[in-house]
C-alpha cells in the first residue's frame, strides 16, 4: 500500500506515521515482555464491558465475577470479601 501510495502521489505521512505506530504497538505488547518486561499496553479491564455488547458477545455474570477479582489481584483488595 505504501508502494501504491508513492506510485500515485498520495500524502506519505499517513502511511509512515502508521507503520511507525504498528512497529511501536508489537514491540511494547509482544517483543517486550518476552525478554521479561511488563506489557505496559494492556487494554483497561474496564474497556471489555462497553465493548461486548457493541458486537454482540454476551457478557455473563461469571465474566463479571472474574473481572472483579482479576482487580482486586492486581490492586490488593481486602481477602476477606463476601460476593
Amino acid at each position: 500500500m505504501f508502494a501504491l501510495d508513492v506510485i500515485f502521489g498520495s500524502p506519505l505521512m499517513p502511511d509512515l506515521l502508521g507503520i511507525l505506530a504498528g512497529h511501536i504497538y508489537y514491540f511494547f505488547t509482544v517483543l517486550h515482555p518476552l525478554a521479561g518486561g511488563k506489557n505496559i499496553l494492556k487494554t483497561p479491564v474496564w474497556v471489555y464491558p462497553c465493548l461486548f455488547p457493541l458486537f454482540g458477545i454476551p457478557l455473563s455474570p461469571h465474566f463479571f465475577f472474574s473481572l472483579f477479582f482479576s482487580f482486586c489481584r492486581v490492586h490488593n483488595c481486602p481477602s476477606n470479601l463476601q460476593i
